[in-house]
């Protein structure tokens, strides 16, 4: 399983994405711009992401991406006993 843990990169992300939707869609007021980002085209691209790393199917991709991120039962124990618990969960790819 492949991670974005960096809040650079995320942000570096969502504002290359949102270059995307403007060049695509122009400056439309009725769309939800945060919503379409963010719903649609982060999972797209993190799935595209994963597909090109991992060199497998798109329909792996998505599998992996729809299951979530494998966790072992000690490591959830740990992230809910460590302080910094709130502030540190990762987005996956």
């Amino acid at each position: 399983m492949t991670y974005i843990e960096d809040e650079e990169l995320i942000d570096g992300l969502y504002n290359f994405l949102d270059e995307v939707l403007s060049s695509a869609v122009g400056t439309f007021e009725r769309i939800d711009r945060v919503r379409i980002i963010l719903d649609v085209l982060m999972p797209e691209a993190l799935i595209n992401a994963k597909q090109t790393v991992e060199r497998i199917s798109l329909p792996e991709a998505e599998n992996l991406f729809m299951d979530g991120p494998a966790y072992s039962e000690w490591y959830v124990m740990w992230k809910i006993n460590s302080p910094f618990f709130f502030f540190s969960a990762p987005l996956f790819c």
